[in-house]
């Protein structure tokens, strides 16, 4: 058998290397180390040198770890677990002792105490695998049959390296059947610092590029200060997320929410391996924007964190619950978003990955009509008897909400349906109940937002000729409103803002487009004898300014439409960015709107802050009409268009 000490010293280089015998004298310390059964300091794997791993006995003289070396094969960490595992269970006391012990140090095993001599070397099946995992760290991302690549490091299987004086080697105790250290010296390794004479190494490296392990192939005697191998990290996969949940009920990324509503944000990570990820960066963001806010990618990475949820840096398989967070009252034209994310998602090419969920809050603004009814589908001048299918449209709450949101206090009369505006809305209970008490034809609800309706093509009547012929006196061209007190005619596009005094009665007739820019007001205090009386008739479109509030007297825009928001001649686009801030006033209309189309635009308020009850005091309400007898009492003077004038004749139905 090959013998790598003995007691009488051979320096020749051409003799160690034709049989890797070396001689080693021993030295008086080593002596007294022997008697003394091995005592500290050690110097490798928790052993003083000359003193074995198992047993801690001392023996100066042995051969390689294993006595055919590392082959050439193995130079993949599967074939060099398989050697290993095959030496330990192979009976050879060799084999076993060198495999035992490897297996032992890299698994980060602690070091034996002292055992008998002969008995087994304690290896569980939890060290093997413990051993395994350490190592395949060092192989997750690739492997080539000369270097390894993985989450803890690499590994070179032929590093080529001269042995170095000083270092610490190991070799085979043939008495004991253990492994024992040993410092290399010119003495016991004559070639030690001679870079001529090379030899194949194992060497591994943490993730830094430091050499952690050295294994001679040769002998596969370990080198060095062997220290446990890293805690590898196992196969990880991670999938930061957020779900959002409105009450009971999911709710798709980027869905729209009602103003005023609550949702809950919920943070998980997913992790869809096997393995446990640890030391994870971990982040939470939340964000609130005006405006409508893309989902961005990457994710955001601002904002403070959330309140309630935490972070974890530690995710076993499946999913890790991080938390929720209730939003409550949630603004109106706002963006609110949450983010999770981690950092790396993967152990072998990991990135920070997050993901961003974002609900957006709309506002569903609703109008409200006191005092009236409200018509739809009567026939215009110019094509009576044509069948108009005209509908009632708005935002309501529907039953579970007691029908709060749009809705009209009196009657609602439609050719087509009444879609989610009440009627007989804010009375006093009666035998007539919204939605659709009074929703003629006296229909009733038909699903939730179906409210009556259909009252059929023959049942309302045409329009009146309000325009018919006019004449009048030609509107001025500086024409504040203070100042007129008479029937007027022009011609479009006319802008009109200003009061209209006590005891004035105005008229204008617009060929073409009327531009209200500022309120219209009845200031003062009037009697029945003086009430003001404010009127425009136009042959075009009514434009109403975002910036208008309140609107006094009757609005007429015949076979044209009135436009509650808009700019100049521009009616407000709801898709457009700068829609919500530049509508975002209520209207209050002290009269009455007719017209081919009314287009309530104002997005004051939305329907899920909104009560049945609501009075027209209510700042929620994106347009209310308010109507009493002041609208139709006083009369204009007569005889200046080819028939004649008739304000609304009657007093709303009492039914």
């Amino acid at each position: 058998m090959k013998q790598l000490f003995r007691r009488i010293l051979l320096v020749s280089v051409a003799l160690f290397i034709a049989s890797s015998t070396l001689g080693l004298a021993l030295p008086q310390l080593a002596q007294k180390a022997m008697a003394a059964g091995c005592p500290a300091p050690d110097i490798m794997f928790g052993r003083y040198k000359w003193c074995g791993y198992f047993y801690s006995r001392f023996e100066d003289h042995g051969t390689y770890v294993r006595d055919a070396g590392v082959p050439a094969s193995v130079n993949n960490v599967n074939a060099f677990i398989s050697m290993l595992e095959g030496d330990l269970y192979s009976g050879d006391v060799h084999r076993n002792a060198g495999a035992a012990t490897i297996i032992r140090i890299m698994g980060g095993a602690p070091v034996p105490s002292p055992l008998p001599v002969g008995s087994p070397k304690p290896v569980t099946p939890a060290m093997i695998t413990e051993f395994e995992n350490r190592l395949r760290g060092f192989s997750t991302s690739s492997e080539n049959g000369s270097q390894s690549f993985g989450s803890s490091g690499h590994i070179d299987w032929f590093h080529s390296d001269f042995m170095h004086c000083g270092d610490y080697n190991s070799y085979y105790q043939q008495t004991y059947h253990d492994v024992a250290p040993y410092v290399i010296t010119s003495s016991n390794t004559p070639e030690c610092n001679n870079s001529g004479i090379r030899f194949d190494h194992i060497f591994v490296y943490d993730t830094s590029g430091n050499i952690i392990w050295r294994v001679r192939r040769l002998c596969m005697n370990p080198l060095g200060n062997l220290p446990a191998l890293p805690v590898a990290q196992q196969p990880y996969n991670l999938l930061p997320n957020v779900s959002v949940t409105q009450g009971a009920a999911p709710l798709a990324n980027g869905s729209y929410v009602d103003a005023g509503s609550s949702v809950t944000f919920n943070y998980t990570v997913n992790n869809t391996l096997s393995g446990t990820a640890t030391g994870i960066a971990c982040n939470l963001y939340a964000n609130n924007y005006t405006g409508f806010h893309a989902i961005p990618s990457p994710a955001d990475a601002t904002g403070g964190p959330p309140a309630g949820p935490t972070c974890t840096n530690t995710f076993g398989p499946g999913i890790t619950n991080l938390g929720s967070e209730t939003v409550n009252n949630l603004p109106a034209n706002t963006s609110v978003c949450r983010t999770v994310y981690v950092n790396p998602n993967k152990p072998t090419g990991g990135i920070s990955l997050g993901y961003e969920a974002c609900v957006y809050v709309t506002a569903k603004p609703y109008f409200r009509t006191y005092g009236g009814d409200i018509s739809a589908g009567n026939g215009q001048p110019a094509a009576c008897g044509t069948s108009v299918n005209a509908a009632i449209v708005s935002w309501n709450r529907e039953s579970a909400g007691g029908f709060g949101g749009a809705g009209v206090q009196y009657a609602g009369y439609a050719l087509d349906v009444i879609y989610d505006v009440a009627t007989d809305l804010g009375n006093a209970a009666g035998s007539a109940a919204p939605p659709a008490g009074l929703s003629f034809a006296n229909t009733t609800a038909s699903g939730p937002s179906n409210y009556g309706g259909s009252f059929g093509a023959a049942s309302l009547p045409c329009i009146a000729d309000y325009y018919g012929t006019p004449t009048g006196t030609l509107l001025p061209a500086i024409h504040p409103l203070p100042s007129l007190n008479d029937t007027y005619t022009a011609s479009g596009p006319v802008t009109l803002s200003g009061d209209v005094p006590p005891g004035k009665k105005v008229v204008i007739y617009v060929n073409g487009n009327v531009i209200i820019n500022g309120p219209i007001r009845y200031p003062g205090t009037w009697s029945v004898d003086d009430i003001p009386l404010f009127a425009v008739i136009a042959k075009g479109n009514i434009y109403i300014d975002g910036s208008v509030g309140e609107l006094n007297g009757t609005y007429i825009a015949q076979g044209g439409t009135i436009y509650t928001c808009a700019s100049g001649q521009v009616p407000a686009v709801p898709t457009s960015a700068g829609f919500y801030a530049s509508c975002s006033g209520s209207l209050v209309v002290n009269g009455a709107f007719i017209a081919q189309q009314v287009q309530l635009l104002r997005a004051k308020g939305s329907v899920g802050l909104s009560s049945a009850g609501e009075t027209n005091a209510s700042t929620n309400i994106g347009e209310i009409f308010n109507y009493n007898p002041a609208f139709w009492i006083p009369q204009p003077t007569s005889g200046k268009t080819t028939v004649d004038y008739d304000a609304i004749t009657s007093l709303p139905p009492i039914l």
